[in-house]
């Protein structure tokens, strides 16, 4: 099969761009994380509205983006480590076919949980705190079970 090979300009681009999201990523944790330590509540989250970002989703936004950035800061990297081919449909549907169930159920239990909430915050903060217990339960046993359906399916 013809292996294409991309120019070294388009690789070079790719190597910048990870660069630049990887610094983009440390630093958004950062001034989140800078937003706990000093109180400031306008970098904790995008609004006032909507919950805090979690410390250590920073923290991981940090280690995550750091680590992009060095993986293409220590190497040049050369056009033979980017090949591209032809797409291979039948490996393609294959894909699809195992992927997209288990996205679409993450999609449909993602709209109901919006709901359900929207429906439980009218019964006062105790009922919405049991319905965020509830949902951590169900998503340790749901992970259990998709776990088991990709282990069929595969």
């Amino acid at each position: 099969m013809m292996q294409l090979q991309p120019s070294a300009r388009f690789v070079k681009a790719l190597e910048c761009l990870a660069k630049a999201a990887g610094l983009f990523a440390a630093l958004i944790g950062a001034l989140v994380l800078a937003g706990w330590f000093f109180k400031v509540d306008l970098l904790t989250g995008i609004s006032s509205r909507l919950v805090a970002t979690n410390p250590m989703s920073a923290v991981a936004f940090m280690c995550l983006g750091l680590s992009l950035w060095l993986l293409q800061r220590g190497k040049a990297a050369s056009t033979k480590q980017l090949r591209f081919g032809r797409v291979q449909w039948r490996a393609l549907g294959t894909i699809c076919r195992v992927g997209l169930p288990t996205a679409a159920t993450g999609v449909v239990f993602s709209l109901i949980y919006v709901f359900v909430t929207r429906s439980a915050t009218q019964f006062g903060t105790p009922a919405l705190a049991a319905l965020g217990i509830g949902h951590r339960v169900e998503s340790w046993l749901y992970m259990i079970g998709v776990g088991f359906s990709a282990a069929t399916a595969a």
